[in-house]
């Protein structure tokens, strides 16, 4: 698993994608709203709409990688989202976490978006007990399994066939959820290296 792309937001104050320099694009179907930057190492939605974004230039899978955000405010409905693909509809995987909630009220659900309908995956959804600004959650896609991660830790597996390939990237719906990290890779390893040993043979004393 290695890390391809991260972005700590140094940017001055305005819409993300003008401000990064290209480096993030505006999914096609985003609305009215976009993500903002705001001048100090943050970005939050622009509205109360779903605004999703992607890198830009993407180098590892498409099929399988992660996404993680690093939670700046404790506010609903935003998070990392996998597998997203731009045109006239976004379709992705979305890890919804709604950190305002009190637990063991339903406080994250993973979503599927396809053909401009949100659709909770089976199995997909729960409560957390504690959530804490600078929590860290990812979002990782292999195969049919999606993983939500709290600080490294499994909060929630479950599966999923509809969507194959896309890339990772961040979702926002709500002008208060605020993100300081964003970070994405891939589960891409180097060449396996087969060892094969025998046992020593003796001859005339000698060990070969």
């Amino acid at each position: 698993m290695g890390q391809l792309d991260s972005d700590t937001f140094p940017y001055a104050a305005g819409a993300l994608e003008t401000v990064s320099s290209g480096k993030w694009t505006r999914t096609s179907d985003s609305g009215f709203t976009g993500i903002d930057c705001d001048g100090a190492g943050s970005v939050t939605g622009h509205g109360n709409n779903d605004a999703v974004y992607i890198p830009t230039s993407w180098s590892g899978s498409t099929s399988d990688h992660y996404s993680e955000i690093k939670l700046g405010t404790l506010q609903n409905d935003g998070g990392p989202c996998v597998r997203v693909t731009d045109g006239t509809t976004t379709t992705m995987y979305l890890a919804d976490l709604d950190p305002a909630t009190a637990f063991p009220t339903t406080n994250y659900t993973i979503f599927m978006k396809n053909s401009a309908t949100f659709t909770a995956v089976s199995g997909g959804s729960g409560s957390i007990n504690t959530f804490t600004v600078g929590d860290v959650f990812r979002l990782e896609i292999q195969g049919t399994t999606l993983t939500l991660k709290q600080n490294g830790t499994v909060v929630k597996t479950c599966t999923d066939s509809t969507l194959a390939t896309g890339k990772p990237g961040m979702h926002t719906d709500s002008t208060a959820i605020k993100y300081t990290d964003w970070a994405a890779g891939d589960f891409a390893g180097g060449a396996a290296i087969n060892i094969t040993l025998s046992e020593p043979t003796v001859t005339g004393g000698v060990i070969s």
